[in-house]
């Protein structure tokens, strides 16, 4: 029987996602707001990724880039190391900070825009 290896969270972060909330336009400012949500690795670990995807979509928001990474301790030191204690997901609490946080975990060009095939229905 194998031994299964359980990375802390000084060693990994588990999912990176950026989320925007309105989906007409696209951008870094204007009426376009994004944040940062990060699933550590606890909620990894519990398979709870898909959950809390499912729950910003269901409530409208709009995934713009995902990530599954093993971080390196530097970034998680400088971005997490408050927050170690805390829940199995993190959230921006401004969009200062959304910025910021996003700007450390995704290039410009990992974020992708695009329209809801439902747009087209809904709003015509």
């Amino acid at each position: 029987m194998g031994t299964k290896r359980f990375l802390s969270d000084q060693q990994e972060l588990g999912i990176s996602l950026a989320k925007q909330t309105k989906i007409e336009e696209c951008g870094w400012t204007g009426v376009n707001e994004r944040t940062f949500i990060a699933v550590k690795p606890d909620g990894v670990h519990r398979r709870l990724v898909g959950e809390i995807i499912r729950r910003f979509e269901r409530k409208g928001f709009q995934l713009v880039g995902l990530k599954l990474m093993q971080a390196k301790d530097g970034l998680l030191r400088e971005h997490y190391w408050d927050l170690r204690e805390k829940n199995v997901i993190h959230g921006s609490d401004s969009v200062e900070s959304a910025q910021r946080e996003i700007s450390l975990w995704f290039r410009q060009n990992e974020l992708t825009c695009w329209e809801d095939s439902s747009k087209h229905w809904i709003y015509k």
